[in-house]
């Protein structure tokens, strides 16, 4: 799925082999001899790119159109349309220190990103007129033009530049260290303006710099160390709806469901770790609560309960519960034996295998009722305002238990 990473680089590798085919050898055969020596470096290149690649050891022409074939429709995917950005974003990358906000819990600063690359861009033009370095300018440019025509515009992208804005960037930084140099030698700044402290002075230094070095590497190392197989989807960029959540319950499909103020959504992994997640929204009013069936996701919620199908479909299952009006369908749970436990604002609901509904009015003695849980046993424990209550569904006993 890196395949495109290459092509940040071809162009620049093509002007470098054709500038070798170009110079003159003294070797015998001239330019068939340098021929075979870029001939074994490619042989080389391509044997190690197959043994390091496990996967294309089994059907490697399928594998590597398969390969080829995953960003054009990736560049079609959710993720991409999600986040929209306009064709000139990698400048912007560029041009900012995009590290921090994508990473804040590993990047705690802005790092010198945007001025490296403007040193990088100063020493463009020299590198060009250097036969022996213009490759780099070819790379630098080319890769950015690639990565403006290139429909994902994620930030780890300008990655694939480092290399030539680095080497462009160190001569253009070396001639300001030694102008400044000079001007030094000339002028001795360094004599007038720098204090020259006593040896505990920088002793105290020492331990200072050295004190903070070790609290920011160790907090860095926790961070690293306890975000290990750890996400955290934020409402702004993991595509999760703003508002409360009251409800997640992980399906048998390797899915998650959400329910909150949103509504319902529906989290699935993606198929690659670095891409976003899949998400599916479900507009049933503020959720509570959800179990889930072989029949599908239960779903109380504010506008009453649904049922949602393995295709996302739903439909209300809402039961008539007495003469009692605008009644909460507040929580739900499913049983072992395939019974529908409801939490309500006047009590408890069994549906019964058969799918008839059966009113318990007897649960949290009437009054709303938060939480439901079935117990090993059997037993169905219903959590209300100052009251639990435990029903034996097979003798038909309640327990209640209530503040003193």
């Amino acid at each position: 799925a890196k395949m495109n990473y290459a092509l940040i680089a071809t162009p620049a590798m093509l002007m470098l082999l054709a500038t070798a085919l170009r110079a003159e050898h003294e070797r015998p055969f001239g330019r068939l001899g340098n021929v075979w020596r870029w001939g074994e470096v490619i042989a080389v290149a391509l044997l190690t790119f197959w043994l390091a690649n496990p996967t294309l050891w089994h059907e490697p022409f399928t594998r590597l159109g398969a390969m080829a074939g995953f960003w054009p429709a990736y560049s079609r995917g959710d993720e991409v349309q999600a986040a929209a950005y306009p064709w000139y974003q990698p400048l912007v990358w560029l041009s900012t220190a995009p590290a921090v906000g994508w990473h804040p819990e590993v990047f705690l600063l802005p790092g010198l990103d945007p001025l490296i690359v403007a040193l990088a861009l100063i020493g463009v033009p020299a590198a060009w007129r250097d036969p022996q370095r213009r490759y780099l300018a070819v790379w630098l440019v080319s890769g950015v033009l690639i990565l403006l025509w290139w429909p994902v515009k994620w930030p780890q992208y300008i990655l694939t530049l480092i290399t030539p804005i680095v080497l462009l960037a160190t001569p253009v930084l070396s001639r300001i260290a030694v102008w400044l140099r000079e001007q030094n030698d000339y002028w001795g700044w360094s004599h007038l303006m720098l204090l020259r402290p006593p040896r505990y002075a920088w002793i105290a230094l020492a331990l200072l710099v050295g004190f903070i070095a070790t609290v920011y590497a160790t907090a860095l190392v926790m961070v690293t160390l306890g975000s290990i197989g750890w996400s955290t989807l934020h409402p702004s960029a993991g595509g999760l709806p703003s508002g409360a959540i009251y409800a997640v319950q992980p399906l048998r499909d390797r899915r998650v469901a959400l329910g909150g103020d949103f509504g319902l959504a529906i989290w699935q992994a993606p198929m690659v770790s670095e891409d976003p997640p899949r998400w599916t929204y479900l507009p049933l009013g503020r959720v509570y609560a959800l179990a889930e069936t072989t029949a599908g996701i239960w779903v109380a919620s504010r506008q009453g309960l649904a049922l949602v199908r393995s295709d996302d479909r739903w439909e209300w299952q809402t039961p008539a519960l007495g003469v009692q009006r605008d009644v909460v369908i507040r929580t739900v749970a499913s049983g072992t034996d395939g019974r529908i436990w409801l939490g309500t604002s006047v009590g408890g609901a069994v549906r019964g295998i058969d799918g008839q509904w059966q009113p318990l009015p007897q649960a949290a003695r009437g009054g709303m009722v938060l939480s439901i849980a079935v117990d090993p046993a059997g037993a169905v424990w219903f959590g209300g305002i100052g009251v639990v209550s435990r029903y034996l569904p097979e003798r038909g006993v309640w327990q209640h238990f209530e503040r003193a």
